[in-house]
């Protein structure tokens, strides 16, 4: 599979997202000008309410519902073990990483049993870089049915998620099948879950 190309409005909609724009109220994100916030999966954030002028919805307000279960097997490398295990309280309720290295990432998110992976595009080295990984959501359900099925399900779609070097949160993008990701995924960093630290700790030490 190759990673997906994702136009520079990405980055422009990252920089806005980070000084804390929004898109007004009128203004469609998609490009067939559908409304984002009508498109977006059943019981997500996004469709609860996109951030707008009069209406900020922030990533962590209403409690997550539980995520699906754990199903790969926690690998550790030499590139950042610590972000393993990371939750974010993000658009789609809570999103944890189950993999994080020097190729990708993959987790999961509560919203419809989700789950993603994705390859890693290393950004400009420094403290103020971003890494970017782009890849694939699935869903045991959503709002959008694909003609093909990808991981076992007809509910899936890209996505871009744009990493600062501290990892304390991503400024992302979704979209259904095989669109280009233009609806917002954002998150911030909230917790690291115990068991898998415990279990990155123990497999760091066995090394």
């Amino acid at each position: 599979m190759t990673s997906p190309s994702i136009p520079l409005v990405g980055l422009a909609l990252f920089a806005l997202a980070l000084t804390g724009c929004s898109r007004s109220d009128g203004e469609a994100a998609n490009g067939d000008g559908t409304d984002p916030v009508a498109a977006a999966p059943a019981g997500s954030a996004a469709a609860a309410g996109h951030a707008s002028a009069d209406a900020e919805t922030v990533p962590g307000d209403a409690p997550s519902a539980p995520l699906p279960p754990l199903e790969r097997e926690i690998k550790v490398t030499a590139f950042e073990p610590e972000v393993i295990g990371n939750v974010y309280a993000s658009d789609f309720q809570d999103v944890i990483l189950d993999r994080w290295d020097a190729d990708g990432a993959a987790g999961r998110y509560a919203v419809g049993q989700g789950r993603f992976e994705g390859a890693r595009l290393a950004g400009s080295d420094g403290p103020d870089g971003i890494d970017r990984i782009e890849g694939y959501w699935h869903q045991a359900m959503s709002d959008q049915r694909c003609d093909t099925a990808r991981d076992g399900s007809h509910y899936w779609g890209r996505f871009q998620m744009n990493v600062p070097r501290d990892r304390s949160g991503f400024i992302g993008f979704w979209s259904y099948c095989d669109g280009t990701p233009l609806d917002r995924w954002n998150g911030n960093l909230i917790r690291r879950d115990p068991e898998i630290a415990a279990t990155v700790t123990r497999l760091l030490a066995d090394r």
